[in-house]
């Protein structure tokens, strides 16, 4: 499971780890803002979501708010 901001959208296509999570964040915070515990939580729980429901690798998912 590998969490991407969307600037490395195409660098995660061409790698094809398993499962990818594609977030609108900036470089540097796939997770989201420091101190922004309800927008990380989400990312997480989206990330799980992810690792539980994939049925086939890779798949790729896009993170909305």
């Amino acid at each position: 499971m590998s969490i991407y901001i969307e600037a490395f959208q195409p660098d995660a296509q061409l790698l094809k780890p398993p499962r990818i999570l594609i977030t609108p964040n900036v470089m540097g915070r796939p997770l989201g803002l420091p101190y922004r515990r309800d927008q990380q939580l989400a990312i997480i729980r989206a990330g799980l979501h992810l690792l539980e429901t994939a049925a086939r690798a890779p798949t790729l998912e896009i993170f909305t708010s």
